[in-house]
């Protein structure tokens, strides 16, 4: 079984950073904080290859965290649908829209609940999963 999990960043806003997430054949949506220079609580974290490791607490009791991470703890996939909330996390979704550039709520995934639960299903299959973050330039209608 492939360990690894691929996190292609494609669009990358003024308020949210958008990505697909390919795994197994599948396919789902992220969405992060911006890059801010990897500023903790407030950018999304540097493009790379992180360990990952089942984490649980009361706020977040069936989360994944992204390990080693340069200048920064606690970085979390787990659910949510806008970039604000995160604080540096990123959160797996099945849909995305990206819409009226440049507002807060610029970009949103939907259902992402669900989307976490495919997600750690795979993870919890596997000895060691990595996750690999890079950019692409990928134009949105190929992406989307």
């Amino acid at each position: 079984m492939v360990r690894e999990v691929i996190l292609e960043r494609f669009f990358h806003g003024p308020h949210c950073t958008i990505g697909r997430i390919l795994f197994g054949g599948k396919q789902l949506y992220s969405i992060e904080r911006p890059w801010l220079q990897n500023k903790a609580f407030e950018s999304c974290i540097p493009d790379g290859e992180y360990a990952l490791r089942r984490y649980s607490s009361e706020r977040f009791p069936n989360a994944w965290e992204v390990m080693n991470v340069p200048g920064r703890t606690h970085i979390l996939l787990h659910a949510a649908n806008w970039a604000d909330p995160l604080h540096g996390c990123i959160a797996p979704g099945r849909k995305v829209s990206i819409r009226h550039p440049g507002q807060v709520r610029e970009c949103a995934v939907w259902d992402s609940r669900t989307a976490c639960g495919i997600l750690f299903e795979h993870l919890g299959t596997i000895d060691a999963p990595t996750l690999t973050i890079m950019s692409t330039a990928c134009p949105l209608e190929d992406c989307l």
